[in-house]
């Protein structure tokens, strides 16, 4: 399991050992943060509850201590992380076909070929997805096929809800494909890491939740997607309020009084009228100062250091009006100041000061606002991820010629000219040969398998495996027709 979670980092007690390939990415807590009653409070208070029995892990003592110890790591090391964390819940592998590491890399789930080539494997031919957090959740449901035949039978489904019509897929593909990655986005608004840009990219995505859920709802055969369509919810709330706040196209980062919508904040707005209005006067001064001083060269320019500036040559120095101080000497001449050049730079500088920190401190509520609909948002995430996921699906199997599985607890299995998904993209079309299986546990259990070397008796072993693994994670497959009793291991 650690191996197909591929963690970035191990958290284990004082004193505890790990095998040496995972030493180099194990972090250790003092035992206390393994304790199961600490570990107990610490969840709660977390999570604002008095028992941690909704989420299922009160009578699971060692899961209760490693999401204690998670949260209490956080505490100590990372606490904007702690605002992400708003539920809980528990698996079992017990729930998930046993997939072992050698097997993953045989079936080259993620990686195939001698060089490990991503492009050349299972997941690169099935993964048509549109965004990110659907790409994510294939992989996901790649390496963890289900054993549940109910839980199977609604995602097959949905497949084949979205396998049945192409004109309605591509609308659906056409929304996903402009689509921003709302689960990271939300995350990084609870971390106070979000930018501008990032706010805009969940209030466009967000909005386009309606037309979704029209599209999985419009037709006679919705029951199969009425799941999906409720939990595509509009936060129709956190919309209007990115929508009122933040400026279509904001920078990147916040402060130089671009990035809330003028009208957002009477208090904002005045600041920036008050500046803008003393630049106009800057803007306006070069030409008049000429007019007033006849000096046709005269420049009025800004540094950091020394701030506006009347800049006038050398041969223009006796020109120069009694109500003009000196500021800096340069090599070719002489740059000044005037009282009423200081007064309206004191006040755009100041203006900019009080623009920054309120800017900042509104951006900082909108975030707030946003992040305190986390729940709601995820739910959407989820939503959206598995509807790219079951598109994706159906896509593929339309293009390639999958069919839909039969799926039953018997011991049987029964392939009808199946064929190995990736190594058929890897020939001229029609050249693979397609191969039939029958196996039972009752009475054919066995194949003899024979032919010289090179001749694809490991293709097709691992062709049949790849089949049934495709049919456990509620994907159509590529056969003519197929029986797979559902199996624990591979």
């Amino acid at each position: 399991e650690i191996g197909r979670l591929s963690p970035s980092e191990i958290l284990i007690p004082d004193g505890q050992q790990m095998p040496t390939e995972y030493a180099s990415l194990v972090t250790s807590l003092n035992s206390d943060a393994f304790d199961r009653q600490w570990s107990t409070e610490t969840l709660m208070e977390q999570f604002g509850v008095t028992s941690l029995e909704p989420f299922g892990c009160d009578g699971l003592p060692l899961a209760t201590r490693a999401a204690g110890a998670v949260v209490e790591y956080l505490r100590r090391n990372q606490k904007a992380a702690l605002g992400q964390l708003k539920s809980l819940h528990t698996y079992s592998t017990t729930s998930y076909m046993t997939l072992d590491t050698q097997t993953r890399r045989n079936l080259e789930l993620f990686e195939g070929g001698r060089w490990r080539n991503p492009d050349a494997s299972l997941l690169s031919i099935l993964d048509n997805t549109r965004t990110p957090v659907g790409r994510r959740l294939l992989r996901k449901w790649l390496g963890q096929p289900l054993l549940d035949i109910n839980e199977l039978l609604a995602r097959q489904d949905a497949v084949a809800w979205f396998h049945r019509n192409g004109i309605r897929r591509d609308k659906i593909i056409s929304l996903l494909e402009s689509m921003s990655d709302i689960e990271r986005i939300i995350n990084r608004v609870c971390a106070r890491t979000a930018t501008p840009r990032d706010l805009v990219g969940l209030e466009h995505t967000l909005s386009l939740t309606p037309q979704l859920r029209i599209l999985l709802t419009q037709d006679g055969d919705a029951d199969n997607v009425d799941d999906l369509a409720s939990r595509t919810i509009d936060n129709k709330d956190v919309v209007d309020l990115v929508g009122c706040a933040i400026s279509d196209d904001p920078p990147a980062s916040v402060g130089d009084g671009q990035v809330i919508r003028k009208g957002f904040s009477p208090d904002l707005d005045t600041l920036r009228n008050s500046s803008l209005s003393a630049k106009s006067y800057i803007a306006k001064l070069e030409h008049e100062e000429r007019e007033r001083t006849g000096i046709k060269n005269l420049k009025v320019g800004y540094n950091k250091v020394f701030g506006y500036y009347i800049e006038i040559s050398k041969s223009n120095l006796e020109h120069v009006p009694d109500d003009y101080v000196r500021r800096q000497t340069l090599v070719g001449g002489e740059r000044y100041i005037t009282s009423e050049m200081k007064e309206y730079e004191s006040l755009i500088l100041n203006a900019q000061d009080q623009i920054d920190e309120l800017e900042n401190s509104i951006f900082r509520q909108v975030c707030q606002q946003v992040g305190d609909e986390i729940i709601s948002i995820m739910t959407t995430a989820k939503a959206i991820a598995e509807i790219d996921v079951y598109c994706s699906l159906g896509e593929v199997s339309s293009q390639q010629g999958y069919v839909k599985p039969e799926l039953d607890e018997s011991d049987v299995l029964e392939i009808v000219e199946g064929r190995h998904p990736v190594v058929e993209q890897s020939l001229p079309a029609g050249d693979f040969v397609p191969n039939s299986v029958r196996l039972s546990a009752s009475d054919e259990q066995l194949i003899i398998l024979t032919g010289p070397n090179m001749s694809g008796k490991s293709t097709y072993i691992r062709q049949i495996a790849t089949i049934v693994l495709m049919a456990q994670i509620g994907s159509f497959v590529p056969a003519r027709s197929a029986r797979i009793g559902i199996v624990d291991r591979i």
